[in-house]
């Protein structure tokens, strides 16, 4: 983890991991800001955050004015 991930922003981009797999998205999925939001009962300011964690650890990349896509998920640790 990043030295300035917040305990909260990895809590959450493990919670985007877990939305991924239960809706059995595919890598190239487009994953919305807002969607994702909704679908975990926060705003999008935190949402950017973990998108952008995610994009460091390479589960994501992100494209110019188009958002964040899905790369790949990382294996289950259980």
């Amino acid at each position: 983890m990043a030295a300035d991930t917040s305990a909260f922003t990895a809590r959450l981009a493990m919670q985007t991991v877990e939305y991924a797999r239960r809706r059995a998205l595919q890598p190239g999925s487009h994953i919305t800001e807002q969607s994702l939001a909704d679908a975990l009962n926060v705003s999008r300011s935190p949402v950017r955050r973990a998108l952008a964690y995610l994009h460091e650890i390479g589960v994501v990349e992100r494209e110019a004015n188009r958002g964040y896509f899905l790369k790949k998920l990382p294996l289950p640790t259980h």
